[in-house]
C-alpha cells in the first residue's frame, strides 16, 4: 500500500513542485508544538475527531508558531526560512486531517480556513510583540479565542519570559 507521504513524494517530483527546505524546519516544528503542549496540555490530551478539535489545537499552535515567525523575520539570514516553516506547518496539518480522515473535497478547504486564520492571528500577535505590549497581547489573544485563566497567563508568562534566543539556537544550530 502506498502512503500518504510517498504520493505527495511522488506528486512533487512528477510536477517539479521546488521545496527547498533547510534542515532546522522539522526540529523547529517539533519545538512549536512541543511548546504548544507544555502551554495548554488539556487541548492535546485527547485524538481530534471534530473540527472544533482542530481548532482548539490550532489555536496555541498558531500563538507559538507567530513568535517564532516574529523572531525569524528580525534575523536576515533566517527571514527567507520563514516561509518554508510556514508551508510545512500546512502540510502537517493537511497530513493530520487526511489521517483523521477528513475527506479529500474538505482538507483543501479547511487548510485555506485555518491559513487565513493563521495569517490574522499572526499580524495580530505581531503587532502586540513589535510594541512589547502585554496588554494588547491579551486583548489580541482573547479576541481570537476563547482561553481559560489558567491557559492566558501560561501563555503571557511564556511571551514574557522571552523564548528568541532558544528559536535562533534551534534555526542556527541546525542550519
Amino acid at each position: 500500500m502506498v502512503t500518504y507521504k510517498e504520493k505527495t513524494v511522488f506528486l512533487d517530483f512528477l510536477f517539479k513542485k521546488a521545496k527547498i527546505e533547510s534542515a532546522y524546519i522539522a526540529p523547529m516544528w517539533q519545538w512549536v508544538l512541543t511548546q504548544a503542549q507544555e502551554l495548554t496540555p488539556l487541548r492535546f490530551e485527547k485524538e481530534s475527531q471534530t473540527k472544533e478539535d482542530r481548532i482548539e489545537k490550532f489555536e496555541p499552535i498558531a500563538f507559538v508558531m507567530s513568535y517564532v515567525f516574529w523572531v525569524l523575520r528580525k534575523e536576515p539570514e533566517l527571514n527567507a526560512d520563514a516561509q518554508s516553516l510556514y508551508d510545512y506547518m500546512f502540510d502537517q496539518f493537511e497530513i493530520a486531517m487526511r489521517e483523521q480522515g477528513v475527506s479529500d473535497v474538505r482538507v483543501g478547504k479547511e487548510v485555506r480556513k485555518f491559513s487565513s486564520a493563521f495569517d490574522g492571528r499572526r499580524a495580530s500577535y505581531a503587532e502586540a510583540f513589535e510594541e512589547k505590549s502585554l496588554k494588547n497581547l491579551q486583548k489580541s489573544l482573547l479576541h481570537n479565542e476563547s482561553w481559560s485563566n489558567e491557559e492566558l497567563e501560561k501563555l503571557c508568562k511564556w511571551y514574557e519570559k522571552g523564548q528568541e534566543e532558544t528559536i535562533i539556537a534551534i534555526a542556527k544550530e541546525n542550519k
